[in-house]
């Protein structure tokens, strides 16, 4: 029991809070572990491999496409009566 709380302390703080909370609470919860630690994995060698996290990704793409930070609202290309 000792060695189990100590590897998961261990865990916690060697990898992030973020990655092994999302892994603990809600892979374990939903049975599924795997899709959260594949999630974890990817984002970690997104991060080595480029030195941005996918959000910054996101972020930067938003930001390239509108430069001006127009707001707009979600359903702009609906007509208006």
């Amino acid at each position: 029991m000792g060695k189990i709380f100590g590897l998961l302390v261990a865990l916690l703080l060697l990898n992030g809070c973020a990655e092994s909370v999302a892994l603990f609470s809600t892979g374990a919860s939903n049975g599924k572990i795997v899709q959260s630690s594949l999630n974890s994995v990817l984002s970690y060698s997104v991060k080595k491999q480029t030195g941005k996290t996918p959000l910054e990704h996101a972020i930067a793409y938003a930001e390239d496409k509108n430069p001006e930070k127009k707001k707009e609202p979600c359903l702009s290309f609906v007509e208006k009566n």
